[in-house]
């Protein structure tokens, strides 16, 4: 692979209050792990910890302070009560804190699992991660074509990470360039300044569609102001340009 697309695990949390959602199709129903992998020791015991001492809501909140301060033990034992409970946006989560071996071994059986668990809820995040398995071969045998199906999916429901991923995948791993401008298109349209400034530098040198100068100071112009390390590289492309 040109590049590592792992940049969806990082937005570990962001959906704990708040997550997207989206009716999952039969197809990825299909080949979902209808068994749960044997719990270790650690869950064992997380899991028969007395969760009614604390509501869901407090919980929440103490797992996002818990990955502020990077205290990734403290966020596992905090997230396990409520995915087992099937809180799909803990089991997206703890999907995440497994793939990255983050307060647990990490350990991508278990990983695809609770992603599994969470994309059958309709967690965009879970599918999004799940896509990610399927195209770098984690856990599952690589498959580029059903990692695409799923981003798909999620990028028609919105998700801007899918949008910016398709467009990777079609540039760095099929050279399909005009399928890359798509989705690099879609996503800079709906805000995502990364895809903003890759698709500025495509109408320059007309990869995936006509050179078009005006369309890349445009996008370039939108990157530049923007409070970011791609702001400066905008600035200096802008230069060359006007």
């Amino acid at each position: 692979m040109k590049k590592t697309i792992l940049f969806i695990f990082s937005v570990f949390l962001s959906g704990v209050v708040h997550a997207q959602s989206a009716p999952v199709s039969p197809e990825l129903s299909a080949v979902l792990p209808q068994t749960a992998p044997t719990a270790t020791g650690a869950e064992q015991h997380v899991s028969a910890l007395n969760a009614s001492s604390l509501s869901d809501e407090a919980r929440r909140e103490l797992i996002r302070e818990a990955a502020d301060k990077k205290e990734w033990t403290r966020a596992f034992e905090l997230i396990l009560p409520l995915a087992l409970k099937g809180d799909y946006q803990a089991q997206a989560n703890l999907g995440i804190l497994y793939a990255r071996g983050q307060g647990v071994p990490q350990d991508f059986e278990k990983a695809y699992w609770w992603f599994s668990e969470a994309a059958e809820k309709g967690s965009i995040k879970a599918i999004n991660n799940l896509a990610v398995f399927y195209l770098q071969g984690h856990g599952v045998k690589q498959d580029i074509r059903h990692s695409i199906t799923l981003f798909e999916k999620t990028a028609n429901s919105g998700s801007l990470d899918a949008m910016l991923v398709l467009g990777q995948i079609y540039e760095n791993e099929l050279n399909q360039m005009t399928q890359a401008f798509k989705w690099y298109k879609k996503a800079a349209e709906a805000g995502n300044h990364d895809a903003q400034f890759r698709l500025a530098v495509m109408y320059e040198n007309g990869e995936g569609t006509k050179k078009n100068k005006k369309q890349a100071v445009y996008w370039y112009q939108k990157v530049s102001v923007q409070q970011n390390e791609l702001a400066a590289l905008a600035q200096e492309r802008l230069s060359r340009l006007q």
